[in-house]
């Protein structure tokens, strides 16, 4: 019977629309009968795709497919909670365990919902709705439900593959919503937040269309329009159109306050909240913002998005103002995680290599220079690498070889012409007094970086053993305002003015250290007895023991400590520094 009225209702449609709903509507009812569900959906869909048909009976047509899938698979996942909850419930009195009934019931209804979501029937009465009826609320319903439907399958699906298709499937999906639906909230939010995926369809132009038309569509305050809108003026900034420092900072504060507004992990404005904060040299909110992306990016991940590429990003992005802020360990961890998503990832293991250098690991730092020598043999930082190895392990000539080479091939790094001079320097004789050697190569440094302290410091060593005596000074003095902390520096520039009887422009200096860098001992401690010399015991104190924290065992700097205590009637602390001080002078005698 089914057959003959598969033939013949659509055969009535020309007779009589009354006849054709009717006959129309006792099919379906006997393919469920007959559990041919699909076939059932197929019909619903296609009276409701009928022109002929009234607006209302359309619509009730459509309403009446997406209610029958729904409705079933309601039915269907009570029924498989109810026997399973049975079943868990046998099991878990014979175990004697103590969970409640209703935990039992979250439980196994978590489970099924997975399951059921493997079923299709649903997922095909929608798409028929849809194809017939795309204009309607029922129709945005429907599609609607299979979007969601689809990222609930990526959340629990573990072949990457089909999660791939699936997402893809997604993006069409969304496409198509916005094609017929321009407004739709829903699509629009959605495709924003695919920024974050490694299968994302969205272009930039993209990206700032769809939130242009989710800021008319629904306010102009939607968090994900003025995320995108405020971050894509950042990034379009140009020299012809620069936004004043007020300007980046009000468009930051607003990325900021809406990704930590959203109610849904999103990856993308936090990176490029991150990007931003560093060009703007904000190194420990540029670390803030980059781990608030990691850990949107690992939420989005156990959702069953693939956000590899946002994570490899804002991993090396921490990594580079990471040794600013003193997290080396967490700097040596972010390259060893991006090696781990990506194992070619050059960029990756050059920042992992000068990790190893800067904890003194020679042969892990080398081990890594020569993977990249592997995947690029004429990688002229690599080799350059190497070479700088080799002169801290003292084999000169090697140094020598190998940086000659890297500065043939990359005319462009200051580190690497620093290096070279550096070798020429303590290679010694013409290396060091001819100035088409070391010197040459500290002014190609500068060329490349103007504000080179160490470069500035070597050409001050250079005019110094000239007898240039004015030019090495004028070297050292930059040298030390690019580098306040260099210790060999800074001591020689303020004997030299010493000894030039150049007294203001000492204390000039070493004030000019203290106040840029509290870690440049060598000042503090010249400025404690210039403070003690002056009869400013109380300052001279503070000096005198914030240079001990670097001089811990500098018997000078005790003595110096003590007799500022002394000057001011603190006759107590005084001794006890003062003895200190013969301490360390004399260990013999204290031990005995």
């Amino acid at each position: 019977m089914a057959e003959d009225l598969l033939q013949l209702y659509p055969l009535t449609l020309s007779k009589s629309i009354p006849k054709y709903i009717e006959y129309a509507s006792k099919l379906v009812d006997l393919l469920f009968e007959l559990e041919r569900y699909e076939q059932a959906y197929t019909v619903l869909a296609d009276v409701a795709a009928q022109s002929s048909l009234e607006g209302e009976k359309r619509m009730e047509f459509a309403e009446k497919i997406f209610n029958k899938a729904t409705e079933r698979e309601r039915v269907m996942l009570e029924g498989l909670v109810k026997k399973s909850v049975e079943q868990e419930q046998k099991r878990a009195l014979k175990e004697k365990t103590n969970e409640s009934i209703d935990a039992i019931t979250s439980r196994v209804k978590a489970g099924m919902e997975v399951q059921i979501l493997s079923h299709s029937e649903v997922d095909f009465a929608c798409r028929e709705v849809w194809r017939a009826f795309p204009s309607s609320q029922v129709g945005i319903k429907s599609i609607t439900l299979i979007i969601k439907r689809n990222q609930s399958r990526i959340a629990s699906c573990k072949n990457e593959s089909e999660k791939t298709s699936i997402r893809e499937s997604i993006q069409n999906d969304l496409r198509s919503l916005v094609k017929t639906h321009p407004n739709n909230r829903f699509a629009l939010e959605q495709l924003l937040l695919s920024l974050d995926s490694d299968d994302t369809t969205v272009t930039d132009e993209e990206a700032v269309q769809f939130a242009t038309q989710l800021s008319k569509a629904d306010n102009p305050t939607n968090i994900f329009s003025v995320c995108v809108l405020s971050a894509t003026s950042l990034k379009n900034e140009n020299r012809e159109l620069r936004l004043t420092a007020e300007e980046q900072t009000k468009i930051i504060q607003r990325i900021e306050a809406s990704a930590t507004a959203l109610s849904q992990p999103w990856v993308y404005p936090w990176f490029t909240l991150a990007q931003r904060l560093r060009a703007n040299g904000q190194f420990k909110r540029t670390s803030d913002a980059c781990k608030s992306g990691l850990n949107a990016a690992t939420l989005r991940e156990k959702a069953g998005e693939s956000c590899k590429r946002m994570r490899i990003n804002l991993n090396l992005l921490f990594a580079e103002v990471g040794p600013l802020l003193g997290a080396v360990a967490e700097t040596e961890k972010a390259f060893k995680t991006v090696l781990e998503l990506d194992a070619d990832n050059i960029v990756a293991m050059k920042g992992l290599a000068k990790c190893y250098l800067d904890s003194n690991q020679l042969e892990s730092s080398r081990s890594v220079a020569e993977q990249i020598l592997q995947k690029a043999p004429a990688d002229a930082w690599a080799i350059g690498h190497l070479g700088w190895i080799s002169f801290l392990q003292q084999d000169l000539n090697t140094a020598k070889e190998k940086l000659e080479a890297s500065a043939a091939s990359d005319a462009t790094s200051a580190e690497i012409f620093l290096r070279l001079g550096i070798v020429y320097w303590e290679l010694g004789g013409q290396y060091r007094t001819d100035k088409s050697f070391a010197a040459t190569q500290f002014l190609r440094a500068l060329k490349m970086e103007p504000t080179c302290g160490s470069a500035f410091a070597y050409l001050g060593y250079f005019y110094l053993q000239e007898g240039s005596r004015d030019r090495a000074k004028k070297c050292l003095s930059k040298a030390i305002s690019a580098n306040p902390n260099d210790e060999r520096t800074g001591s020689l520039l303020f004997q030299l003015y010493a000894e030039d009887h150049e007294r203001n422009l000492g204390s000039m200096l070493i004030r000019e250290a203290v106040s840029k860098e509290t870690q440049a001992f060598w000042a503090w401690r010249r400025l404690a007895a210039e403070q003690q010399s002056l009869g400013d015991f109380g300052e001279a104190i503070v000096s005198y023991q914030h240079s001990l924290r670097h001089y811990p065992d500098n018997a000078g700097l005790w003595a110096g400590l003590g007799e500022s205590y002394r000057r001011q009637g603190q006759l107590v602390a005084a001794h006890k520094c003062l003895s200190r001080a013969l301490e360390l002078l004399l260990p013999s005698s204290s031990s005995s």
